[in-house]
């Protein structure tokens, strides 16, 4: 009898003892890849980079507060000197407000070796017009003190307002009005006009201050008694003089000629020994003069 073997459909055929399977390429990288991971691989340095910098800064700024805050740094005492009308106990609370600030700081603000001298200078200046200058510098390492020198300002002339004497303020040689003057000495040149707002704070003739004191102060050596100046507007001022007469001159002079006017007239036969007769003489007009008799 015959063997007869039926072949199954969809049964695959045994593989061939000793035939070799063909070989497949694996299909090359595309640049897009290639580029995709260097990408990637920057991308994961620049993170480990700015994770590096954060604790560094961290670790940088712990250390800092940590020194800082220290007691051995700490100011142990502040004190003031220099100050002739303002209280030295006022000007010391002001400065202890910025020196030992109890609000949280990364760096103390009471250390002594950062101390935070332009922040003291500037409350204490604008804590009070009477102010000029403020330093502050250390006293004592050893003690851990802290000196504030104090210069007030030096008035240079008295404002009125409205030839009023009991509204009467100090201003400096720059001509800020810092300060009110309870009273006001028979000897004192009063200054009137050229400021409309409030006094205190003000700047009395900025600019051409220097001018008008240079003149006042001719006038003086000359033995001409001013009882009064008052600014007209921008370029005019009225002089008083003891006398009883008014000087009118301009700001667009400058004081030398001035006073080389002044000189040559009241040294003329005209004017000599006539002066309280004279109600005004006006130097406004360059080389003419005018005046007016009572």
């Amino acid at each position: 009898m015959r063997d007869i073997r039926v072949k199954r459909r969809g049964t695959p055929p045994k593989e061939q003892v000793g035939v070799r399977k063909p070989f497949k390429r694996t299909p090359p990288r595309s640049k897009q890849t290639k580029k995709t991971r260097l990408a990637s691989k920057r991308r994961k340095i620049r993170i480990i980079q700015v994770a590096l910098w954060v604790v560094g800064v961290l670790l940088l700024s712990g250390a800092g507060f940590w020194i800082t805050h220290l007691k051995q740094f700490s100011i142990n005492e502040v004190v003031v000197t220099g100050v002739k009308t303002l209280s030295p106990e006022e000007i010391k609370s002001v400065a202890e407000e910025v020196v030992f600030d109890e609000r949280f700081h990364l760096i103390a603000s009471d250390n002594i070796l950062l101390l935070p001298r332009a922040k003291v200078q500037g409350t204490i200046i604008g804590h009070s017009l009477r102010i000029d200058t403020v330093t502050v510098k250390v006293q004592s390492w050893r003690d851990r003190i802290v000196e504030i020198l104090v210069v007030e300002r030096t008035p240079a002339g008295v404002w009125c307002a409205d030839d009023l004497e009991d509204s009467c303020f100090f201003f400096d040689n720059s001509g800020l009005v810092f300060m009110r003057t309870p009273r006001v000495s028979q000897n004192d040149v009063l200054y009137t006009g050229g400021i409309v707002t409030d006094p205190l704070g003000a700047y009395f003739l900025q600019g051409e201050l220097g001018r008008m004191m240079a003149l006042v102060a001719e006038l003086k050596e000359r033995a001409v008694e001013i009882e009064r100046v008052s600014v007209l507007n921008k370029s005019d001022v009225a002089i008083y003089v003891r006398s009883g007469f008014v000087m009118y001159v301009s700001f667009e002079t400058a004081p030398s000629d001035i006073i080389g006017r002044i000189e040559t007239v009241f040294s003329s036969d005209e004017f000599i020994g006539s002066q309280e007769s004279l109600e005004y003489i006006d130097f406004r007009f360059g080389d003419r003069v005018y005046y007016k008799t009572k």
